[in-house]
């Protein structure tokens, strides 16, 4: 009798719910998303936005992309949170303007002979000031050629305010610039002004002022630096620290398609004449002399330069 090995041989197939290797899973992708504000404070925010792909595993991975703007004065608070400055100025019912959606605040007077310009700072600072006049010096003898009168305030555009023709004795505007960063005042000079000779100074030596009066200022912080020497002078810029804002040396230069000076530096320094406080801003005349010059001898209605 033979003996026979039987040996049966059994496959047995799993079945389960994973993917047989080389098949692809249909895995679906998030859209893209677009770029949001993650982060912000006073003066920058941070931007991100985030994509999506698949590693070779079948994996999502995730990619966030970003960048950091930066601007003074970019927000400001409203009920604690950061909100978005704006360099609007509205035009109030009364006939004043306001500018309010930043991190300061500027108030406009119809007349500006009637009324100030307030400015608040960051930190509550209240800067009420109205310019005088403009003026010779000599270093000696001053001779005020310019008077302030009676103009009223035309919005310029969403951030300026102009007062036209603001000056007895000199064909000039008033201008004022709103910016999220600063706040500025210009004159705009429209006419040549009399020579410092013809007045009875000394032409080397003159220089032209720029007198604006503050009322029961805060008393800011003074930085004096000597300046670069201008048509022979040597002036003194005193930078003058109000808190959170500060004032900086300016410039005069002239306006249109057809300048192309670069401008002579304005120093400026904080005096108490006659128990009164005034910002006096002055340049060289001669530092200035080919800009005058090119102005026309008789009032322009058009801004031509400062």
């Amino acid at each position: 009798m033979k003996t026979i090995l039987n040996l049966t041989i059994v496959f047995v197939f799993f079945c389960s719910t994973s993917h047989v290797l080389g098949q692809t899973a249909q895995i679906k992708i998030p859209a893209p998303t677009p770029y949001a504000i993650s982060m912000q404070d006073a003066n920058s925010r941070v931007w991100q936005r985030t994509d999506y792909q698949t590693s070779p595993f079948g994996e999502v991975t995730t990619n966030t992309h970003g960048y950091t703007e930066i601007c003074s004065g970019l927000n400001h608070l409203v009920n604690g949170k950061w909100v978005e400055s704006s360099e609007q100025i509205d035009i109030l019912p009364n006939g004043t303007a306001v500018a309010t959606n930043g991190q300061h605040q500027a108030y406009f007077p119809g007349d500006i002979y009637q009324g100030q310009i307030e400015l608040v700072t960051p930190d509550g600072q209240h800067l009420k000031s109205r310019p005088m006049g403009l003026s010779y010096f000599d270093g000696t003898k001053s001779v005020l050629i310019a008077e302030l009168t009676n103009s009223i305030g035309v919005v310029v555009g969403n951030n300026q305010v102009v007062f036209q023709n603001a000056f007895n004795g000199l064909a000039a505007d008033l201008r004022y610039f709103y910016t999220k960063a600063g706040f500025e005042q210009d004159v705009v000079i429209k006419q040549q002004p009399p020579t410092p000779e013809s007045l009875g100074l000394n032409p080397d030596k003159a220089r032209l002022q720029i007198l604006t009066e503050f009322f029961s200022p805060p008393q800011p912080t003074i930085e004096s630096t000597a300046m670069p020497v201008q048509a022979g002078l040597s002036l003194t810029d005193e930078s003058l620290g109000f808190g959170l804002m500060q004032m900086v040396p300016g410039r005069a230069f002239l306006l249109g398609a057809n300048a192309t000076d670069t401008g002579a530096m304005v120093d400026k320094q904080w005096l108490l004449l006659d128990g009164r406080q005034f910002l006096v801003e002055e340049v060289p005349v001669d530092a200035i002399l080919e800009g005058l010059a090119a102005l026309p001898l008789t009032a322009m209605n058009s801004s031509s330069g400062k």
